[in-house]
């Protein structure tokens, strides 16, 4: 399986970056990218699986799994690639995940949602680490970009 096609639109402003099976769309002012890329990148290849594009469709908790991952391989990416913290990461992360995705964290308390992401977190450092290479060459092309 591979990754899918990496757009940088300078017109994204509402999101960081979106993203669908076929490619991710990412916003070249955003802090840390390749990061941003490491949680859009994991997204869209969970939906190529037929089972859990089906599964995050039809149940939110299909959707909060796909989401609590992909948020953890940013967190996994800020640490190997930028060398910051990743409690202050986290927390960030489980605080938008929190206050956005329309209400499907609402049961969940930020405890909680970080307790959910450090469940995975051995797992999307391996998909960091393994992709390690491509997240860095991307990132040289949109540095290149910004120019």
């Amino acid at each position: 399986m591979r990754f899918p096609k990496v757009i940088i639109d300078p017109n994204l402003t509402e999101f960081n970056a979106l993203n669908n099976r076929r490619r991710v769309i990412i916003n070249p002012t955003i802090q840390y990218p390749a990061a941003v890329l490491a949680q859009e990148c994991f997204e869209s290849r969970w939906k190529w699986w037929p089972w859990n594009l089906v599964w995050r469709r039809l149940f939110d908790a299909g959707r909060r799994r796909m989401e609590i991952r992909g948020h953890e391989s940013e967190v996994q990416a800020v640490d190997i690639l930028y060398g910051e913290d990743m409690g202050q990461w986290r927390d960030r992360k489980a605080r938008i995940m929190k206050r956005s995705y329309d209400g499907i964290f609402d049961d969940y308390s930020v405890e909680e949602l970080k307790r959910e992401m450090r469940k995975y977190s051995k797992r999307q450092r391996k998909f960091v680490l393994k992709h390690y290479e491509f997240f860095v060459e991307w990132e040289t092309v949109f540095f290149d970009f910004q120019k």
